[in-house]
């Protein structure tokens, strides 16, 4: 059996049959009201499909990170050069700070805080409530969520209704949290090295808010992270400092005894002696003061609390929803409705008419 012949027989129809562009435009001509029918039907699906998904506002916001740069205030002297060692790297990189947006704890706190529903701040929520009960979403969701709704009801216990932590949510906080996690998003601009933060919700004065709240937030987290750090190393160097005092004190009275009770003895053997005393309490005078300076230069990193960036473009209240973008959607609906009628007129009749 030859080549042609087999793909006549798997296929139904002479696949080498050539088609012309003149009998496919004739084809179509011919069938145009089918085409008009299935242009009106696409036309229709994307309006429904355009006018049932829910307004989005988005709100992006510009941050500009601190770098740890070495303090020039006291450049040169011991105790510049101590408090550039106190300064040491974050385990909290900017690498992680969309990482850190997004943790189940971060956001359990940002479901507590309250958020308008109009631009006269009167009636305020909280952004639970609001993702309860504010938030809309497609009919299809609602049809697509309800058999999962039901199972969900009759498998829910009785201590989900009981409050939550931050370390033991609710289900239905859980939930929320979920939802929130899909709407905020940080990432970092290559050209630039900024991170830029984007909220998107339905509500332009909760999504303003809400990318203003999580900076806030933010950096108030990193600060507390920092200062718990500095205190930490205070306690170790003030402990430091308290023995290295103790032993320059117990050194400097042995040293002034000696002397004292020695004055008028000039032998080798007590000028050695004396020597002794003078070099370790040199020493102790030494590590005292220098401990006494890390000592200094960890205090001043609790009491400074410094901002973690700052921010080059502030949150603001978008006038124009940035979805769904309805354009887009009803050129989707469109060229499917001409490309699949087309398809099938093309295609099938040729396939008959080729047998």
């Amino acid at each position: 059996m030859k080549l042609k012949d087999t793909f006549t027989t798997i296929f139904g129809y002479n696949r080498f049959h050539r088609i012309k562009l003149s009998d496919i435009i004739y084809k179509l001509w011919t069938h145009r009201s089918l085409i008009f029918k299935s242009l009106c039907l696409g036309i229709v699906i994307g309006l429904v499909i355009c006018f049932s998904i829910p307004k989005e506002y988005t709100t992006k916001m510009q941050l500009c990170l601190e770098k740890n740069n070495k303090t020039n205030m006291l450049s040169g002297s011991i105790l510049s050069e101590l408090i550039d060692m106190a300064i040491t790297p974050d385990a909290y990189s900017e690498n992680l700070y969309a990482l850190l947006i997004s943790t189940p704890q971060f956001n359990q706190d940002l479901l507590n805080i309250q958020v308008p529903l109009s631009k006269d701040n009167k009636n305020k929520i909280s952004l639970r409530q609001y993702l309860d009960k504010e938030q809309s979403k497609a009919w299809w969701n609602y049809i697509i969520d309800f058999p999962a709704n039901c199972i969900e009801l009759l498998i829910r216990e009785d201590s989900d209704n009981k409050p939550g932590t931050s370390y033991m949510p609710t289900l239905r906080d859980a939930e929320l949290i979920e939802e929130l996690q899909q709407h905020i998003s940080l990432s970092q601009i290559e050209s630039t090295g900024m991170m830029e933060l984007e909220v998107e919700l339905q509500n332009p004065y909760v999504t303003a808010l809400l990318a203003d709240s999580i900076c806030t937030r933010l950096n108030r987290y990193i600060n507390n992270y920092r200062k718990a750090k500095a205190i930490t190393r205070y306690q170790f160097s003030d402990s430091i400092y308290n023995e290295s005092k103790h032993i320059y004190l117990d050194t400097h009275s042995k040293y002034a005894s000696y002397r004292d009770s020695n004055q008028k003895i000039s032998n080798n053997y007590n000028k050695l002696a004396e020597e002794r005393l003078k070099t370790e309490n040199n020493i102790a005078y030494t590590t005292y003061m220098n401990s006494a300076l890390q000592r200094q230069a960890n205090l001043n990193n609790v009491i400074l609390e410094k901002p973690i960036y700052h921010i080059v473009q502030p949150s603001y209240i978008s006038a124009k929803a940035s979805s769904p973008k309805k354009l887009v959607i009803l050129s989707y609906c469109l060229f499917l409705s001409l490309f699949i009628p087309s398809t099938w007129i093309t295609f099938y009749n040729t396939r008959h008419s080729s047998k």
